[in-house]
């Protein structure tokens, strides 16, 4: 499953040298299993993170990705999944990060009425850019999307999601929240890319973006956007 991801050398980067990686393969009607994986950086150890997932037809799991950061360090990782029918997964990508700069490539392959409903959660961080490619391959596929950030001083986080539609009856949901601080900005873009050889398609689509402009303690603010989240 290739993939040019924000930039094709920051891809190649965790593919090739990789200090950090996982695969996740379940079974045929494997019931909801929770995996967590958990990384810690900082100055002396960056992260060039790879990941690939394999969901096995009628199979539920979950996925947890947490990265916390001492500062001063980068992260570069890439995530590939396969969806097989009938499997369910949900991802919750959760990254506290300081004075960092980072990319996560993530890419999803859908099949048929198969469902990924994905959390991702963004923290802090001199430069932060996830981007995420979506697809929708089989019919009856449906994707949920759940984007939080939250900035402060002159960060910058560039967030990039993409769904891509080559079957009818699919259903892609992008939904994003969040809180800028200061002199910080963010760059939203989500993108929803119907095919045209799919002129039978019919998907409920929609993109909502909420901007709250507030000062606030920190953790009064990742407080209300956990909340926001469950």
């Amino acid at each position: 499953m290739d993939f040019d991801g924000s930039h094709r050398k920051f891809l190649l980067m965790s593919d090739v040298f990789f200090n950090s990686g996982f695969y996740l393969k379940t079974t045929e009607n494997q019931e909801n299993a929770i995996y967590t994986v958990e990384s810690s950086i900082d100055n002396n150890n960056p992260l060039y993170d790879l990941g690939i997932i394999n969901l096995a037809e009628n199979s539920k799991a979950t996925l947890i990705r947490f990265t916390k950061s001492n500062g001063n360090s980068s992260k570069i990782s890439s995530l590939r999944g396969k969806l097989k029918e009938n499997s369910e997964l949900t991802v919750i990508n959760l990254n506290l990060f300081k004075n960092d700069i980072s990319t996560d490539n993530i890419f999803f392959d859908i099949g048929k009425n198969a469902k990924l409903t994905m959390y991702d959660i963004n923290i802090g961080g001199k430069v932060t850019a996830p981007h995420i490619v979506i697809r929708m391959a089989e019919e009856n596929g449906n994707v949920n999307i759940y984007p939080y950030y939250l900035t402060q001083n002159d960060e910058i986080i560039d967030m990039f999601y993409l769904i891509r539609y080559y079957a009818p009856e699919t259903f892609g949901h992008i939904i994003g929240h969040g809180v800028l601080m200061d002199e910080s900005r963010v760059i939203f873009r989500g993108n929803l890319d119907i095919k045209k050889v799919q002129k039978t398609l019919m998907p409920v689509n929609r993109i909502l973006i909420w901007f709250f402009q507030i000062k606030q303690k920190l953790w009064h603010i990742l407080h209300y956007m956990l909340m926001k989240m469950m």
